[in-house]
């Protein structure tokens, strides 16, 4: 009788661990991910392509007799206004940001990224795609601009399925939309630049610590 219950013992034993293993939270095997970033990963920063805005503007360019000209201007402030966001966001990652490599693709092209299925997807300094800029098989994590379900709009970091990484992890830097506001009585480019700025340079330091406290853990882990 006590044999069967060590065996019963044995199996249930067995059994708990099959189910551990199948049942990794998933920031376990994002962690794994994060902490290869640094040494030969990349962090792809995706931009707003304003694809649908730009749309329904040529549409509305298109059905009006007497707004063409209305909308033409409408549609080439939009064309600026995006361009000059996005070289600003770049400009402040490039100045900013030194946990890895980065590279910038258009929000249009993410489902490439997903699959590594395209080459030429990434933009150069101009926001012109380079086909000599690539990815390649090395590990990455994507930054974006997005809004929570609370409306506090932020950076928020995604894993290579473009999921949003979740804590304990480093996956949000706010946008400070009062600092903002502020600097746009200075000047809207101003604001703009500022504000991207302050995002880099928060991503940049959460990233870092959080790779300096796992080290610390692993090396208590080791003694």
């Amino acid at each position: 009788m006590r044999r069967k219950y060590v065996l019963l013992l044995a199996l249930l034993c067995c059994y708990l661990g099959t189910i551990a293993q199948d049942t990794v939270p998933q920031y376990s095997v994002q962690l794994i991910q994060i902490t290869d970033i640094h040494e030969d990963g990349v962090l792809v920063v995706r931009l707003e392509s304003g694809t649908a805005k730009i749309k329904a503007i040529q549409a509305r360019i298109a059905n009006s007799d007497t707004k063409k000209a209305y909308w033409k201007n409408q549609l080439a402030e939009l064309k600026q206004d995006l361009d000059y966001k996005n070289k600003a966001i770049m400009a402040a990652f490039a100045a900013n940001y030194r946990f890895s490599e980065v590279l910038y693709l258009y929000d249009i092209d993410s489902k490439q990224l997903k699959g590594r299925e395209g080459n030429g997807i990434f933009l150069d300094e101009n926001l012109a795609y380079d086909q000599s800029i690539q990815l390649g098989d090395r590990p990455f994590i994507v930054a974006t601009e997005a809004e929570s379900v609370s409306g506090a709009e932020g950076i928020y970091l995604l894993d290579e399925q473009l999921d949003r990484l979740e804590k304990p992890l480093p996956h949000f830097v706010k946008l400070n939309s009062v600092f903002f506001l502020f600097n746009q009585f200075t000047s809207t480019e101003l604001a703009i630049q500022r504000m991207y700025k302050q995002a880099a340079v928060g991503l940049n330091s959460k990233l870092f610590r959080y790779m300096m406290k796992e080290r610390r853990r692993s090396a208590k882990k080791a003694y």
